[in-house]
Order: structure tokens, then sequence, then C-alpha cells
């Protein structure tokens, strides 16, 4: 029975693809039938024709695509069947050089350009950037930043003082350094954490909390 019916399903499945073709082929062959034009050649499936490389079907014939001036066809059936060359772009349905200023490169589109490591862009070229003293320029290669230790200030790289029982951070923001484990944050500078009895370091390892069961009240623990 289970063989049956698999049969019944494949002769169901291969009837239905037997009928897509020939609808296929009906309507391959209803475009461009007849006659084969100038400029046109039978396709390889079906009766049809279609135009060859550099012509467009138009009415039923074959237009010649009107490739520009530093252009090349494209042999596609969207757009206008054209692409400018490499170091041109699409202006009013012509193809017009791409100017390329000093300290630039045409990018690998070859359609728009950029600017050399260490250039910026600034409008129609390409600006030097003016690296700091205790500055770098990024892996981009169009902006700087400061070396470890220093924070940038609009234009400059200011030095970050780090106090006693303190180390630097790589944070974006807040003073650049933090207070050592056992240490806090008091007038800027870092002050050993005092520990009541029954308290230990929290996770931070700046502040301090009490042992259960004790509770914190105040500066004690104590058990409620």
């Amino acid at each position: 029975m289970k063989r049956a019916g698999l049969r019944a399903t494949t002769t169901i499945w291969l009837a239905a693809f037997l009928s897509l073709g020939a609808a296929m082929s009906v309507a391959l062959a209803q475009t461009g039938t007849g006659t084969v034009p100038e400029n046109a050649h039978p396709t390889r499936f079906g009766s049809g024709w279609e135009c060859n490389d550099g012509f467009r079907e138009e009415e039923g014939a074959c237009a010649p695509i009107l490739v520009p001036e530093n252009a090349y066809a494209t042999n596609t059936s969207f757009g206008p069947g054209w692409s400018c060359k490499r170091g041109f772009r699409i202006q009013d349905e012509a193809c017009i050089v791409i100017s390329v200023p000093d300290n630039a490169y045409l990018d690998s589109f070859g359609d728009r350009w950029k600017c050399d490591r260490g250039f910026k862009r600034s409008g129609n070229r390409c600006a030097e950037i003016l690296i700091p003293e205790n500055g770098y320029l990024e892996a981009s290669g169009d902006r700087w930043a400061c070396d470890r230790g220093f924070r940038r200030t609009n234009t400059a790289c200011k030095l970050i003082v780090v106090p006693e029982n303190a180390f630097l951070t790589d944070a974006a923001f807040g003073p650049g350094w933090k207070c050592d484990r056992g240490f806090r944050v008091t007038n800027g500078s870092c002050a050993a954490i005092q520990l009541p009895q029954n308290a230990h370091l929290d996770y931070t390892g700046n502040d301090w909390e009490c042992s259960p069961p004790y509770q914190k009240q105040g500066r004690d623990c104590v058990l409620n």
C-alpha cells in the first residue's frame, strides 16, 4: 500500500513538472516568434529568438544599444545597457571623468575616490590630519587618538595624572584612573578602606559589606 501511494505521488509530481515545462516552452515561443530579425539569433531552447550582444528588443526588432564614450556594454535586460569605465561616472546619459584630488585614490569600484591614509576628506579635497604630541593615527587612517596615559582635549593630548594607589583605565569617561583594590576615591586621591569588624571588601574591591548574618548600620556591622 505504501509503495502504491508513493508511486501515485511521483506520477502526480512528474505530470506537474511536464505541464510547467510545456507552459514555459509556449511562453518562450510567444516572445520573439516568427522570422529572426536582423542582429538577432535563435534561442537555444524553444522556437524563439533573442537579440545579439549590443542590441535590445524594441517592438519586435533589435535596436542597437547606444554606448557613450568611456563606457562599455553590459548586455543586461535592465538599466541603460551600459556602464561607465573605471575612473568615470554616469551623468546625464554620459560618462564623465572622476576628478581625483591630491592625496587620494579611486576606490575598488572605480566610481568614487577616497583619501590616502593620514588624510581626511574636506569638501572636494583631502586635508592632512594633524597629529598632536603623544597622539597616533588610528587603524582607519582618517582620525587620531591619544597614547595610553593621555586624554584628548580638543586638538591636544593631555596627561592623565594617576594618584598613588591607583591605575590607568581605558574608559573614555571619568578621570581615566581607578583606585587599587582596598582603596576608594577621596578628594581626588585613593584612601585605604577601613574595614569594621565582621566586614569584608565587596566585589568591586573599592567598598565593603558585612559578612552574613551581620547587616550594615552606619559604619558598623551589627546583628538585628
